[in-house]
């Protein structure tokens, strides 16, 4: 089963949780690329993923995953010197770069297993 969740960014680019291949892609104006999780391989490494289900930014670029397999929620920090932003809703430019290796923001102790959702 393919199964995967989008959000936008302000500039109108999509970022996908695809989920059956435990990858994040992000698109640009010059198409699509991976963004973590690029092996495929299932995984519990701070930059690997087992069925994203949900991704959402905050204020500042970061990234946050709900990586439900794993029961955690992944923080992948924005790098301060891959592009501006704008605040309201993140905008980002073509090359912006995450640290690939995140910080678990919430594990199976605090949200329960399986997190599917994230508000913000």
């Amino acid at each position: 089963t393919w199964t995967s969740r989008i959000t936008l960014d302000g500039n109108g680019y999509l970022f996908i949780a695809d989920s059956s291949n435990n990858r994040v892609v992000g698109s640009g104006p010059y198409g699509f690329r991976c963004l973590f999780g690029c092996t495929t391989v299932i995984g519990s490494t701070p930059s690997q993923l087992y069925y994203p289900a949900t991704l959402r930014f905050d204020s500042y670029g970061n990234l946050f995953v709900a990586d439900s397999s794993n029961g955690r929620v992944q923080k992948f920090i924005l790098a301060s010197n891959s592009c501006s932003l704008s605040y309201n809703q993140p905008t980002f430019c073509s090359n912006a770069l995450w640290y690939s290796n995140a910080s678990t923001f919430a594990s199976s102790s605090t949200i329960g297993t399986l997190p599917y959702g994230i508000f913000y």
